[in-house]
């Protein structure tokens, strides 16, 4: 797989959590699940059974900037259910991936998460590998901002031009990291793995479809 960057000239590479390294397709079934429990008669009033809702959050998400919320308020819909961070899980290959990386590279973390990220990085078995975690939650801001990028740039001691973001949405990571001057990887998965770039600034450099390929980037 070509780059158009040198991975000798690579000093960080920074990730994202959520669709990234975090399978949370179990978390979004549930969710569409209680969210269709919650507000069935409304849901059905417009047509839509439990699938037909998970099917709607989907699409929303292959907006870039959009968020459940959004798709709710569309629908019409009231109380949200929630977010539940214990059905997540890694994808697989991500211990073995991270290790690898790790023989070369610094790691490190750019995510928008709630609080307890290190705690819940710690459980999967993976919190040691990363040399660095940014977490909105711990400074207040979140992607797109510019600002946590920086955060994290500043903490790492790097430039943006010797640094990677990975990522899997085009508005979160692959864009604003890439207006900061980072080279960007997106892996297309997850609940935003609908979303097609609409302009040059939202094309990563390199696309992935899992983490196990990023052997083939940084070989």
């Amino acid at each position: 797989m070509q780059t158009t960057f040198d991975t000798q000239h690579i000093d960080w590479i920074f990730f994202d959590v959520g669709c990234t390294l975090v399978d949370e397709s179990h978390v979004w079934k549930r969710r569409a699940h209680e969210q269709y429990e919650l507000e069935k008669d409304r849901l059905v009033s417009l047509g839509l059974d439990e699938d037909g809702l998970y099917r709607a959050i989907m699409e929303g998400y292959a907006v870039p900037g959009t968020k459940y919320r959004h798709t709710a308020e569309r629908l019409g819909l009231v109380t949200l259910a929630p977010y539940q961070t214990e059905l997540e899980t890694l994808y697989d290959g991500v211990f073995q991936m991270l290790r690898s990386l790790k023989d070369c590279y610094h790691l490190g973390i750019i995510a928008n998460q709630s609080t307890g990220l290190s705690e819940r990085l710690k459980g999967y078995g993976i919190l040691d590998l990363f040399d660095l975690v940014v977490s909105s939650a711990d400074i207040g801001v979140k992607k797109p901002a510019p600002e946590i990028f920086q955060y994290a740039l500043e903490k790492a001691g790097c430039s943006a031009s010797r640094s990677v973001m990975v990522g899997d949405r085009l508005d979160n990571d692959i864009e604003p990291a890439k207006a900061l001057g980072f080279h960007t990887i997106r892996i297309v998965q997850g609940i935003s793995s609908g979303q097609m770039p609409s302009r040059p600034s939202e094309e990563a450099e390199v696309t992935v479809h899992s983490i196990s390929e990023l052997s083939e980037v940084f070989h």
